[in-house]
């Protein structure tokens, strides 16, 4: 059945969004993207959008939110209108700019801010979803690569991943504490919504609520500083994250002030 052409943004959206996102771990996020461009632009058929259009765009929400957030939402934009050009339904891909995006925060959990998360999980009985922390925080595994983990992807110490973020595969080594975890049992019984709800609730119970760094993806970065810490080796925490350029890992390259001032007494 040929698929009808789109005249629209928001037909657009429906049409390219299916065959894009669905069932990615940023689905939401990126139809979320993509409708506030529609809300601020206007429901414009294709044939009328053009550079100006997504200049008008980053004009309109330039400065209430990080250039990072505008590049993210420019990247959900250009992906349906690339879709809508790749088929012809589209006669010319508008121009896109990206803004520069500084190193950003590293934002790291610190052992005090561990132990409160996971005190605070054992008090309100969410033992899954501190399983799922557990992992994260000693692999420094993806959120999606996670959620999809499968006993067959368990190999002893090693957790193999055949398909991923980057589309290579890779091995990712578990501690003793995370091979416990998993033994519990594979896939883990959770969901995005499950997981933003209560990280939004330890948010609150820890009196984060206004540090917009402290995310789930924190893990991650604290499993990256301290094998840094540990090791000395930043090619090592490329290989640990996945990452296929060292560039990507180069913002772990830091001294946390407690390194610091070790050092130096």
């Amino acid at each position: 059945m040929k698929t009808k052409t789109p005249e629209n943004l928001s037909e657009l959206l429906r049409v390219a969004g299916r065959a894009l996102w669905r069932g990615k771990a940023y689905e939401l996020t990126a139809y979320r993207n993509v409708e506030h461009f529609i809300k601020v632009v206007g429901d414009l058929p294709l044939s009328a959008v053009r550079t100006t259009t997504i200049d008008d765009f980053v004009d309109e929400i330039r400065g209430t939110v990080k250039d990072s957030t505008v590049n993210r939402k420019l990247t959900n934009v250009h992906s349906i209108l690339k879709y809508a050009h790749d088929r012809e339904w589209i006669a010319k891909l508008p121009k896109f700019t990206w803004n520069p995006e500084g190193d950003g925060r590293v934002r790291w959990l610190t052992l005090d801010e561990e132990e409160r998360m996971f005190r605070f999980l054992k008090e309100w009985g969410e033992d899954e979803v501190a399983r799922f922390l557990i992992v994260l925080l000693d692999t420094g595994m993806r959120r999606g690569e996670l959620l999809n983990l499968e006993p067959k992807d368990v190999d002893g110490p090693w957790v193999r991943l055949w398909v991923n973020k980057t589309g290579k595969a890779r091995s990712v080594p578990l501690t003793e504490r995370s091979q416990r975890e998993l033994a519990y049992g594979l896939p883990f019984k959770l969901d995005e919504r499950k997981l933003r709800t209560v990280w939004g609730k330890l948010k609150a119970a820890m009196g984060l609520e206004d540090d917009e760094d402290f995310v789930l993806h924190a893990l991650r970065h604290t499993a990256a500083t301290r094998t840094l810490a540990k090791t000395g080796n930043i090619a090592m925490v490329q290989k640990l994250l996945g990452h296929r350029k060292i560039e990507t890992t180069l913002r772990y390259a830091h001294i946390s002030d407690e390194d610091l001032l070790a050092a130096v007494r």
